[in-house]
């Protein structure tokens, strides 16, 4: 027997269709005015509705991308950097006050990541300076 999938709520759900949504819009886009009426939407929308939308969008915008592993990096960010700005820029609202997203990067997958020695390791107190966060936790 099959083990039993938790069933979505409503509000996965809605944040799922409505994010998918804006991020189709924004990519789809052929003029500024439709853009211009979406951040404006967006601007309408209380800050706690745009905060947790935040993630969302962003995650749906993700999925548009094709990302092929023969392909360097600074090639796809080439690709895809308009669509990326704009909608950051459709999102991201002045009212926002608090914005967390997690994104796990495995970074083997990066052509021009250089991999170094471990005796040249960065101190932990460097690494929070510079924003950073390493953590041994292994991708399946």
């Amino acid at each position: 027997m099959p083990p039993c999938r938790q069933p979505k709520s409503l509000f996965d759900l809605a944040c799922s269709e409505i994010s998918i949504y804006v991020a189709k819009t924004i990519r789809e886009a052929d003029s500024e005015e439709k853009l211009s009426n979406l951040y404006k939407f967006f601007q309408s929308m209380p800050r706690l509705v745009i905060e947790t939308l935040y993630y969302w969008v962003v995650r749906s915008g993700f999925l548009f991308i094709k990302i092929e592993t023969d392909v360097d990096d600074q090639v796809l960010l080439d690709d895809h950097c308009d669509f990326i700005s704009r909608m950051l820029g459709i999102i991201l609202q002045p009212n926002m006050r608090n914005v967390e997203q997690d994104f796990t990067i495995d970074l083997r997958n990066f052509k021009n990541f250089e991999l170094k020695d471990k005796e040249e390791n960065i101190s932990d107190e460097k690494l929070e300076i510079l924003g950073l966060k390493v953590t041994d936790e292994l991708l399946s």
